[in-house]
């Protein structure tokens, strides 16, 4: 039905983009493709669409982007229980944020609090408390 027309139109953004080699046109077309899969709950295949948004913004330059992304990305990670991964990212996003926007305090703030959950979650008291003192 719907799913499967936007699925295939955001694929062929996606090939015209790759073919056309405009980063930012990948880069919304994935983003697209993420959103959709996270409405039928396909996680998996959405962190590997923001992992490639994250390699197409480090390829463009566009590093005030990443934070944010990655931010997304640790939590989808989180959501399926990929807590390792989770935590690695929520520290790269935190060190984008401090690089790249070290005015958005509520930014950061969020970046924490997420790092401290995914700790938790792996029963790592001290990651959590650290990363509160960032």
């Amino acid at each position: 039905g719907q799913l499967e027309q936007a699925f295939a139109c955001y694929d062929r953004a996606l090939q015209l983009a790759d073919q056309a080699q405009d980063t930012l046109a990948q880069v919304d077309a994935l983003g697209m493709l993420k959103w959709l899969f996270n409405e039928v709950g396909a996680f998996s295949n959405a962190c590997k669409c923001l992992e490639d948004v994250v390699q197409l913004l480090l390829k463009a330059g566009e590093t005030s982007a990443l934070a944010p992304n990655l931010l997304e990305l640790g939590q989808l990670y989180a959501r399926m229980d990929e807590f390792e991964l989770a935590v690695e990212r929520f520290e790269e996003a935190h060190k984008m944020a401090l690089e790249h926007k070290p005015d958005d305090s509520k930014l950061q703030a969020y970046i924490q609090l997420e790092l401290a959950q995914s700790a938790l979650e792996l029963n790592d008291v001290d990651a959590a408390l650290g990363a509160h003192e960032m």
